[in-house]
């Protein structure tokens, strides 16, 4: 029902007086409980959302790089990367995995564009949507059932604590007869308000805490049928992609096959590979290499754990050479003796002291660390992949796109691959036919709605009013777009299509 400036008036005042303690506030211990435990189910339904948007968006990324994987491994063999020898020899080569890779390409192709676009489909339709249906619908109606029984509270205290007050001002002996009537007609009128205000708050406090009640069995609803859904299409996708990639790997040499994927499984057993410093499992280029070589069958698992147990006891003699010495020049020191390496000038013959070991024991004045050795810097710095992610490679010429930074960047088939830079070998041709001419088309734009401020590097910023480039949608609710030159990803739902 509309309020009035009446009732707004009457409830802010008895908003007032509770919050300074002279009006009493009537309470519902198993209301308090019920909303509290309300208010903690919608904080954790906000986990099962961002959690089902960060994987979706994670799994558009894993499966987008796995697609590009096979793209950059398919060059090699029938692509710009499959470059034939010097002129007096130009069919040299050991490559014969031609179509199997082909076949690999197009399995990741429709495991990324097919299969999880239609998991993700039927993640949002059964998934995510009646849970936003929940959110969006109930917990609303919930709330407002809740004001209002708040109002109706307000009410009834209010017209208790002024007619109590019109029951004093009536017992008075000293009013006159006709003061005496209208307190008496006042107190009956409040009585007669607290009365009805009494009935609606009443009424109103017994429904909502059967709506909360009711709400607690809908959300559990959905998380059930949120957790069917998940686990079914967790399975579905994982599967369908298995059969698809088994497909494309039938025609691979089984031997050699069977001799990595016997590999992986042991380790499996195993309970994973060991954390071992520097092991093959390492991200250093080393520790690719000795992966590469465990895979190819060089070299056992076992050999690199005997060199790495030697290693370690190597440096543990090296560690503790270096504190007998660092000790006996703190003696030396000590005696005010000069100290002077095997080979290197005593000081005053020009030179520098030579600095206090690092790790020496506590005591006296140290001298700056030695820098650290060249062999335990990192590697090359971190190259942004598709969708955002992110991976290390080893400082290789000639890996090709987003996961290589020593070339130019890899162009998907279909698109005119990128201008050599001056200096370079253009590819050879191959026997790919040219991607059709360009055409000009109109592209599609989205007016924002909500204020977007980027949390990432590669999403767009943009305010209400915003014209934004829709470059590409996705199932995930995150499309590709341009706005101002910059390119990036941004949320659906923050946006109208023109």
């Amino acid at each position: 029902m509309p309020l009035g400036l009446k009732d707004l008036k009457r409830r802010g005042v008895e908003s007032f007086l509770q919050a300074i303690s002279v009006s009493d506030k009537t309470t519902d211990a198993t209301y308090n409980e019920e909303y509290e435990a309300f208010q903690m189910m919608v904080s954790d339904l906000n986990e099962i959302g961002a959690g089902l948007s960060e994987y979706l968006i994670s799994l558009k990324s894993n499966y987008g790089l796995g697609s590009d994987l096979a793209e950059v491994l398919d060059d090699f063999y029938n692509g710009q990367f499959n470059r034939g020898w010097i002129k007096s020899n130009p069919n040299l080569s050991h490559l014969t995995l031609h179509r199997e890779v082909e076949s690999m390409r197009e399995a990741w192709h429709e495991n990324d564009e097919v299969v999880r676009k239609s998991v993700a489909h039927i993640w949002l339709q059964r998934g995510l949507t009646p849970m936003r249906a929940f959110v969006n619908m109930v917990m609303p109606e919930i709330e407002e059932a809740c004001t209002t029984r708040e109002n109706y509270r307000k009410d009834a205290d209010s017209y208790r604590r002024r007619y109590a007050a019109a029951q004093k001002k009536a017992a008075i002996t000293s009013l006159s007869a006709e003061k005496k009537a209208e307190a008496d007609a006042m107190s009956q009128l409040l009585y007669n308000k607290l009365t009805n205000a009494s009935k609606l708050y009443d009424e109103k406090n017994e429904s909502v805490k059967k709506d909360l009640e009711k709400s607690k069995i809908a959300r559990d609803e959905a998380i059930e049928l949120m957790s069917i859904t998940v686990a079914a299409c967790q399975m579905e996708l994982y599967e369908q992609s298995y059969l698809r990639l088994q497909k494309a790997c039938a025609n691979f040499p089984q031997e050699k096959m069977n001799q990595v994927r016997t590999q992986v499984r042991n380790v499996i057993r195993a309970g994973g590979p060991a954390p071992t410093d520097g092991g093959a499992g390492g991200g250093t280029f080393e520790g690719a290499m000795k992966v590469a070589n465990v895979v190819s069958g060089k070299k056992k698992m076992g050999e690199y754990e005997k060199e790495g147990e030697m290693k370690q006891m190597k440096d543990a003699q090296s560690l503790q050479q270096a504190r007998e010495i660092a000790m006996a020049d703190d003696i030396k020191r000590n005696k005010g003796e000069v100290m002077a390496s095997p080979g290197v000038p005593a000081v005053g013959e020009g030179v520098v002291p030579r600095a206090h070991s690092p790790i020496a024991p506590t005591g006296g004045s140290k001298g700056p660390p030695p820098p650290v050795p060249s062999k335990f810097k990192s590697g090359p710095p971190a190259v942004p992949a598709k969708n955002g992610a992110v991976g290390t490679v080893a400082n290789m010429p000639g890996m090709g796109k987003r996961f290589s930074v020593n070339t130019p960047p890899y162009q998907p088939m279909g698109r005119p691959a990128a201008v050599p830079a001056a200096g370079t070998a253009a590819p050879t041709p191959t026997n790919r036919a040219p991607p059709p001419p360009n055409k000009k088309t109109n592209t599609p734009t989205c007016t924002a709605i909500f204020d977007n401020e980027a949390d990432d590097d590669d999403e767009l910023s943009f305010a209400i009013g915003d014209k934004i480039q829709i470059i590409k949608k996705d199932d995930s609710g995150w499309w590709d777009g341009k706005l101002n030159g910059k390119s990036g990803t941004f949320p659906a739902n923050f946006v109208k299509e023109d």
